[in-house]
């Protein structure tokens, strides 16, 4: 679990898998239309971020909100890298 609680460190994610699992995401939602291509891209989205890899994220954001403009997870993601926030996993030395 990836916790950010006073003296804990949040965990990395296994960059080993993390870019299967964001193309299974794109893949799907390339199948489908709407709302449920929305979720897809939305979830890449922010996997995508969580890998630390802003670009896909951007791009899969962008791709979720035209499926549909009124995604919440796609706008909470649009935001949050709008405002450069960072996954709790990064550090300033990294």
């Amino acid at each position: 679990m990836v916790t950010t609680a006073e003296g804990t460190v949040p965990l990395r994610p296994d960059l080993a898998t993390l870019p299967a699992e964001i193309s299974l995401l794109l893949r799907t939602a390339a199948h489908t239309h709407g709302s449920p291509a929305a979720h897809a891209y939305a979830s890449a989205a922010i996997t995508a971020w969580w890998s630390g890899d802003g670009a896909t994220a951007n791009l899969a954001t962008d791709a979720a909100l035209t499926a549909d403009p009124t995604n919440r997870l796609a706008g909470l993601i649009s935001l949050t890298l709008k405002a450069n926030i960072p996954p709790a996993w990064v550090t300033t030395t990294d």
